[in-house]
């Protein structure tokens, strides 16, 4: 007589034997968890939603070597065990709902101060181009660039003005 899962694991580890040089995959084996808590319809599910009528209500006094106390125990139990699992489940999602409450509050005080940062950078620089707009009154500069007649073309035309008797003298 064989057991069978004696025999999976012999022709497993067989096939495993069989190829050496094959690389195994244990990623499988290190897969991540399931962190989420089951819903309510999976918990009712695996449990059993509740009964709505008991067919036969036991007492905890059930009679010394009565088959009822066992019965009772079970019921019970599995009552108890989805009750815990229930306020797991409410409980997990009361955490998940103040965390998004908080994140998105400080998301909001994020923009908030964001903007108000915002609004203190523009005026500065508004502040600055205003100052600079104000004092930026400068002279022109004018260069002495002589054309090829010796005459400074920096000098505008004055109409009928007579260059010929312009002096022109350049200070270093």
């Amino acid at each position: 007589m064989t057991n069978k899962h004696t025999s999976q694991l012999a022709k497993t580890i067989d096939q495993l034997l069989s190829a050496p040089e094959k690389e195994i995959d244990l990623s499988a084996l290190h897969s991540p968890r399931q962190t989420s808590l089951p819903t309510r319809q999976i918990v009712e599910d695996a449990i059993g939603a509740p009964r709505d009528m008991m067919k036969v209500v036991h007492g905890s006094t059930a009679a010394f070597n009565s088959g009822q106390f066992h019965i009772y125990k079970r019921e019970k139990r599995r009552e108890s065990e989805r009750l815990r699992i229930l306020e797991e489940v409410d409980a997990e999602k009361r955490k998940q709902t103040d965390f998004l409450a908080r994140r998105a509050e400080k998301e909001l005080e994020d923009q908030r101060r964001t903007e108000k940062n915002r609004k203190r950078r523009r005026k500065r620089n508004e502040s600055k181009v205003a100052k600079r707009s104000a004092s930026h009154t400068e002279p022109e500069v004018v260069s002495h660039a002589r054309d090829a007649s010796g005459i400074d073309s920096s000098v505008p035309d004055r109409g009928n003005t007579d260059r010929s008797n312009l002096v022109i003298t350049e200070e270093f």
